[in-house]
């Protein structure tokens, strides 16, 4: 045999293992430890349940992921903010729960894994006005208020506020008034506040008894809670009223 064809044929077969080894190993799929989604679009010919799944994050390719790496994947899915914070017909909550039922699997598997929570606290302190844009839009990934607005809706799941230690709540709500105070009192996306949704469900899952007496004589409150709905200025003082003397209880303890 020739020997330029017989080293031909060698090249050939370790050009076919490499790409055998990137389709059986699902972590290879990851850089720096992220998920990366498609940049192209996907067959015209995708049924709707195909599409959702062409841009999800791969079930064998989870268990690849750190906490922080899945968080930030998680973040990285084109259509987190507008299903999120637009496309919820009852609120942020089933924006939410619509995103991790059909389109994003990692928000699920999120909710399973040990220190999500101080992730998650991390992740949303260490967004600043300094290193982000704070005159794009919510719906503008990458911008201050993407950041903040996702990262509020999912610290506000149960999951995690049901077991929420103090100082995870101290962090979380000092860090919340940051973001509040910023806003200076501008109404959020449609009117959806999502530092007041967090405060809100925080003290209601810690059952700070002040604020669960105003969640059960008031039906507003409750519609708050219960699906982070639009908020009126004055539930919003309310809530943010009660969140500052919570703040104050728990820091003098």
């Amino acid at each position: 045999m020739n020997k330029n064809i017989l080293i031909a044929f060698f090249v050939l077969i370790l050009i076919g293992c490499d790409k055998s080894n990137h389709i059986d190993d699902p972590c290879s799929q990851l850089v720096n430890g992220i998920y990366q989604y498609p940049t192209e679009p996907g067959p015209p010919d995708m049924t709707a349940e195909e599409g959702r799944e062409y841009y999800n994050i791969p079930e064998n390719v989870l268990p690849c992921l750190t906490t922080g790496g899945l968080l930030t994947s998680c973040l990285n899915h084109q259509y987190l903010a507008l299903y999120m914070l637009m496309a919820g017909s009852d609120g942020l909550q089933s924006g939410y729960d619509l995103m991790k039922r059909l389109y994003c699997r990692g928000m699920k598997e999120l909710e399973t894994r040990s220190g999500a929570l101080d992730t998650l606290i991390a992740k949303y302190k260490s967004i600043n006005t300094t290193d982000y844009n704070t005159t794009k839009s919510p719906l503008d990934y990458g911008s201050y208020k993407y950041y903040t607005y996702c990262l509020e809706v999912f610290l506000a799941q149960e999951v995690y506020l049901n077991n929420i230690n103090t100082t995870q709540k101290i962090e979380l709500l000092t860090d919340l008034f940051v973001k509040q105070n910023f806003r200076n009192g501008q109404p959020g996306v449609l009117g959806i506040e999502g530092p007041s949704f967090v405060m809100a469900r925080l003290m209601y899952y810690s059952n700070y008894q002040p604020f669960v007496d105003i969640y059960n004589q008031d039906p507003n409150i409750r519609q708050i809670v219960t699906y982070g709905t639009q908020i009126v200025e004055n539930k919003k003082i309310l809530i943010i009223s009660n969140a500052q003397n919570y703040l104050s209880l728990l820091e003098n303890k």
